[in-house]
Parts: structure tokens; C-alpha cells; sequence
């Protein structure tokens, strides 16, 4: 018997196109993010009349549509004109000095090979590149991954007012980590990406299920189910995520419908898969940190930092604590206040399952 006598035949498959359910698909529409993409199209139009552009810093929770909106901008820009070069690099694939301009050659059709040309030549030509043209716009995803952020000197100093530079983080209070200096010469205007709300999490995904699946396939309980869980945890990209499991589940069982329990089915592998690549994003201080919790669950903080620092001296107590508050946002912790310790701040910490 063949493992494959399961599959549904070609007439009877559940998806139009699996690709509307891709982390890198661009709709046609970026559904609402109308006053987001308003403020920077308008931060971007003073290049075309050789005015000075304003430069942005984005932030919000990650899934909310940050990184889907400045793209879609990007390829309106790209399409409407050639004088202004839309330009995006992620800092988590590119967080080097060197890797940054080697990436951005890319979009002048004469990349540079990582090893062989001097950093210095390879910005020399990006500024020649642009002379003839109205300027450029350079999103920085991920800002936060970048190992400095001293790639953005040259850029700003050879290119003036032909520059645009857009940074995107999760975190609202990167800018203070930023050199003061660095500040100042962008003078950066905050663009925060609200929360979806519920009713424009189902309006979003039931889009994608109309273009993704054929009619009526998509059970309403089982998309119910997947708003549900989008909304749950804030985060727009696991309900898209969970639409394309769930839709392989089903097809996967020959079913012709993808029903709640396919849903339900997919959100358990789900969690585990987030959990595996959050953890591989993890800074090595926070590892240890989770180390220790393995054999001490329940230690109070104050205690948890003084066995911290026994191996690692150089961790003062601010950064351990920013180390803490990440992991429990990430939910690999949680944490309860005992009512004790310097204004009852005390707290005990726990590994979550």
C-alpha cells in the first residue's frame, strides 16, 4: 500500500495558491494601516521636490503588520518612480557594518562580494550610484539585531537630503540606547503600529482565506477558532501561519473541508515551533539564565542574580533584569510578586511548560 493513496486528487485540493500565506506576500491591499502608510508616504514625497525627508522609527509588537506595510510602500515606490530607490535590509540576516553596504549594493544592480572589496570602496560607489537620482529610502528591520549602528554615519554624511532612513523595532525604547550624537543628526520622528483590534484580525484573515482556499472550504467555526488564537496573542502572523497548517492537516487526511479540529490540531504544533525558534534567537546570557531556573523554578530574584553573576561578573543589575522582562515576554517565564523585598517588589520566577 502507498503512503501517497491518501491524497486528495488534483480537482478536489483545498488551496488556490498557498503562497497568500506566506510570511513574504504582499497583497495587493494592506488592510487597516491606512494612517501608518499615510505618514510615511508623506515622510517620503519631500525628495521628489529635493527637499530634506523626514526620518521615522517604527515600533510595535512584533505580527502587527510593521514590516508588511513599509514593503508594500517600497513596491508603490519602485513602481511609481525610478528616481527614489526603495531599499530594505533586515539587521538580523545583515547586523555588520560591512554586511549592511554589501546588501544595499544589491539594489544598484553591482552587488559586492562579502570578502575581498573594502568597505569604504563599496560606499564610495552606493553615493556615486545615487548623484543622478532624487535620493533613497533605506528600511533598517530589526534595527535592534545590528551589532552598532555606525553604518549609518557615512550614509547620512555623504547623502544629505538625498536620504531617507527608516528604522523598525520591537522595542519603544531602543532610541535611548542609540548614541545621543547619532540622534540628534537623524532627528527621528516615532511612528507606534497600534494593536489589531478583533474585528480587523477576522476582517484580515478571512481575506486571505477567500484568495488562499476555494470557496467555502474553510469551515466559519474553524476560522472562528483561528481569530480566536490571533487575537489571543496579538500576533497577526501566527493566524496567518495557522491557516496554512491547518488548511495541510486537512488535506493531509483527505478531508475536503478544514473543520475546528484541524484548527485546534495546528495551533498545538504550532506552540511548539514558536517556542523552538524563539529560543534560537536567544542571547547567551539568557540562556543561563533558563539554565539555572531549571534547577531552581521559584527562586525569588534577588537570589536568581546572585547566582547569575557568580559566572557572569560583567552582567550589571539593570541588564539582568532587562534579560528577565524579555523572557517573560517571550513567555518562557513567568513571574508573580511575593509582596516582600524593597517595596514589595520582590518577585518569584518561574519556567513555563
Amino acid at each position: 500500500m502507498s503512503l501517497f493513496n491518501d491524497l486528495l486528487s488534483s480537482d478536489q485540493t483545498l488551496f488556490i495558491d498557498e503562497n497568500i500565506l506566506d510570511f513574504d506576500y504582499i497583497p495587493d491591499s494592506v488592510k487597516n494601516r491606512d494612517y501608518e502608510m499615510r505618514r510615511i508616504a508623506d515622510s517620503i514625497k519631500p525628495m521628489f521636490f529635493d527637499k530634506k525627508p523626514t526620518n521615522i522609527f517604527i515600533t510595535g509588537k512584533p505580527g502587527i503588520g510593521k514590516t508588511l506595510t513599509v514593503k508594500f510602500i517600497l513596491n508603490d515606490l519602485k513602481e511609481t518612480s525610478n528616481e527614489v530607490i526603495p531599499c530594505y535590509i533586515n539587521n538580523w540576516k545583515c547586523s555588520t557594518y560591512h554586511s549592511v553596504f554589501v546588501e544595499l549594493s544589491k539594489f544598484f544592480g553591482v552587488p559586492f562580494p562579502r570578502k575581498g572589496v573594502s568597505t569604504d570602496e563599496i560606499v564610495r560607489n552606493i553615493i556615486k550610484k545615487i548623484e543622478g537620482k532624487k535620493g533613497i529610502v533605506i528600511i533598517f528591520d530589526e534595527i535592534d539585531k545590528a551589532k552598532d549602528m555606525d553604518f549609518i554615519y557615512p550614509l547620512v554624511e555623504g547623502l544629505g537630503r538625498k536620504i531617507e532612513i527608516i528604522l523598525i523595532s520591537n522595542y519603544s525604547d531602543f532610541l535611548k540606547k542609540i548614541d545621543s550624537r547619532l540622534i540628534s543628526r537623524l532627528n527621528i520622528e516615532n511612528l507606534d503600529f497600534k494593536e489589531y483590534n478583533y474585528e480587523q484580525i477576522s476582517d484580515i484573515l478571512s481575506e486571505r482565506v477567500k484568495y488562499a482556499f476555494y470557496p467555502n472550504v474553510f469551515e466559519e467555526e474553524a476560522l472562528n477558532e483561528a481569530v480566536d488564537y490571533c487575537f489571543e496573542n496579538k500576533d497577526l502572523r501566527l493566524g496567518i501561519s495557522l491557516l496554512l497548517k491547518s488548511g495541510r492537516i486537512a488535506a493531509s487526511e483527505a478531508s475536503k473541508k478544514i473543520k475546528k479540529e484541524h484548527v485546534l490540531s495546528a495551533i498545538g504544533t504550532l506552540r511548539k515551533s514558536i517556542k523552538s525558534d524563539l529560543a534560537k534567537d536567544l542571547e547567551d546570557h539568557e540562556r543561563a539564565m533558563l539554565d539555572l531556573l531549571k534547577n531552581h523554578n521559584g527562586i525569588i530574584t534577588g537570589e536568581l542574580y546572585e547566582l547569575f553573576i557568580a559566572s557572569n561578573k560583567d552582567v550589571s543589575l539593570r541588564t539582568f533584569r532587562k534579560y528577565l522582562n524579555r523572557l517573560e515576554t517571550l513567555e518562557f517565564i513567568k513571574t508573580e510578586d511575593t509582596g516582600q523585598g524593597f517595596r514589595g517588589k520582590s518577585r518569584k520566577i518561574f519556567l513555563r511548560q
